[in-house]
């Protein structure tokens, strides 16, 4: 297992990876591991959606415990923003694009994990100062991937 890291260390390295200023925005949450970084969390209840604002460490692993928390909480979904290439991010998680619909040179990708849940992936911004662009990607934990509507009934059509 890797050696673990304070959460300064952890917050220096982000702040190295990302140029961007480590902050605790109002209603998140801190958590924190030293062999596994650090996220920061908050849950809408409204939306029943598990939010994760920032990142550093084992992303995946970060991913799963917010889902953990999630679902505990009542959300159907977590949801974050990811700042970089989205294809390799997309990748890095296991995830299949089923569909890639373009409009303008911005993307929105569908895709199912590995168990087919739908996880969807859209352009938010660019990045600016040559970063890659911004998505909003939202992963269900009920809801399966599907790539079309039936136009006769507007039902789910699995692929």
């Amino acid at each position: 297992m890797a050696k673990g890291k304070s959460l300064r260390q952890w917050v220096k390295l982000y702040e190295e990876k990302t140029g961007d200023k480590a902050q605790l925005l109002d209603g998140y949450r801190l958590f924190y591991m030293a062999e596994r970084g650090f996220a920061t969390m908050k849950i809408d209840l409204e939306g029943k959606l598990m939010v994760v604002h920032e990142t550093c460490g084992d992303g995946r692993f970060w991913r799963d415990y917010a889902e953990l928390i999630g679902v505990g909480l009542g959300c159907t979904a977590v949801g974050t923003i990811c700042t970089r290439p989205i294809l390799p991010y997309i990748r890095a998680f296991n995830w299949e694009v089923l569909t890639d619909e373009e409009k303008d040179g911005q993307h929105r990708y569908l895709c199912q994990d590995s168990i087919g849940r739908k996880v969807i992936a859209t352009y938010m911004c660019d990045g600016g100062e040559g970063r890659p662009p911004q998505y909003w990607v939202v992963s269900y934990f009920y809801d399966r991937a599907v790539t079309s509507l039936d136009p006769e009934n507007e039902k789910e059509v699995q692929k």
